[in-house]
């Protein structure tokens, strides 16, 4: 295993370590009123939801700007 790889594995375990310990102190339940209803749902799983949604957003909105960069120089070209 390469240097590059060893520093690529052992930054993936501690990430995972983190992510554990996050999902173990934030057991708890907690109410979501939403438009369709009331949820019960634990704090992690709340937490971990609004990220994924968030990194998805941030994500999709970088691919549009790139894409309208690419479209913007091939034009000007």
């Amino acid at each position: 295993m390469t240097m590059p790889h060893k520093i690529q594995a052992t930054s993936g375990a501690v990430v995972l370590l983190l992510l554990l310990v996050f999902l173990f102190l934030n057991r708890q339940t907690t109410e979501v009123d939403f438009i369709f209803g009331t949820f019960v749902v634990s704090r992690a799983l709340l937490v971990l939801t609004f990220f994924g949604a968030g990194m998805l957003v941030g994500w999709v909105a970088h691919s549009i700007l790139m894409r309208k960069k690419r479209v913007e120089k091939e034009q000007s070209s």
